[in-house]
C-alpha cells in the first residue's frame, strides 16, 4: 500500500478543475504494481514496489541494501528495463569520488497509466 495517502485520495478519483481528474495515487499504485506482475520480472517487480512504497527519489545504494541485493545486480535490473521503458527516472550527481545515482518512479509514469 502506498504511504501518506488521504482518505480522499483512498476513496477514487476527484474531479478537478474543469472536470479533469485529479491524480489518484492508490488507483497509480495498483495499476502499476498489476502492470510490473503481468510483464516484468520478479526483480524488476521488486525493485518499482520499493520505490512506490518510499514515495521518494532513493540512492541506489540504499536501495541495494533495502532490497538486499548487490549493487552491480541492482543497476543492471534498473537498467535492462525499467529505465528504457520509462517507469524510473535516473538522477546522477557529483563527478568521480563523488558521483551518487537516484532512482524514482518516472513522473510520466502516471500519464503511460491515464490517471
Amino acid at each position: 500500500a502506498v504511504a501518506n495517502v488521504s482518505s480522499a485520495a483512498a476513496s477514487g478519483p476527484v474531479a478537478g478543475a474543469k472536470g479533469s481528474v485529479e491524480f489518484d495515487p492508490v488507483r497509480f499504485g495498483r495499476w502499476l504494481r498489476m502492470l510490473m506482475v503481468a510483464f516484468y520480472s520478479d526483480e524488476e517487480t521488486i525493485v518499482v514496489d520499493q520505490l512506490l512504497r518510499r514515495c521518494a527519489q532513493v540512492r541506489d545504494v540504499v536501495l541495494a541494501q533495502a532490497l538486499a541485493l548487490p549493487e552491480r545486480q541492482l543497476r543492471a535490473v534498473l537498467q535492462r528495463r525499467l529505465i528504457p521503458d520509462g517507469l524510473i527516472d535516473r538522477e546522477i550527481e557529483g563527478e568521480g569520488a563523488t558521483l551518487k545515482t537516484f532512482y524514482r518512479i518516472s513522473p510520466a509514469a502516471p500519464a503511460l497509466a491515464g490517471t
